[in-house]
């Protein structure tokens, strides 16, 4: 089976990912790689949106070094919080989940059948 996460059209121009590239004086291009690489790998190792991890093992497991502090960026823009000092995903039930995997599965399949009709 394919795997999914929800990653809408206005994500690119998101004030999210604006107020992401201004914390890690980034572009928003890399921005959005790091929101994408975060959902990623969310969704590849956890189930509910807890790592277990703290930000230093989170940076180093999840954008593979500890050179920049892209889990402490997450966290000061809302897109994860530490719970009980560990790395907690927010809304992590809106992209990671069995059922948005289907929805984003149907919309596909919808899209392909229109398409298909013309």
């Amino acid at each position: 089976m394919t795997a999914y996460i929800r990653v809408k059209n206005t994500l690119p121009s998101s004030p999210k990912v604006m107020r992401l590239a201004r914390e890690l004086e980034c572009s928003q291009e890399e921005a959005l790689g790091v929101m994408i690489r975060w959902l990623a790998w969310l969704d590849m190792h956890t189930v509910d949106g807890k790592t277990g991890l703290d930000t230093t093992e989170a940076n180093q497991l999840v954008f593979g070094h500890d050179l920049r502090e892209y889990t402490e960026a997450l966290v000061a823009i809302g897109w994860a919080e530490l719970v009980d000092g560990k790395v907690c995903a927010v809304n992590f039930e809106k992209y990671c989940t069995p059922t948005a995997k289907s929805r984003i599965s149907a919309c596909e399949r919808q899209r392909k059948h229109r398409n298909s009709k013309k």
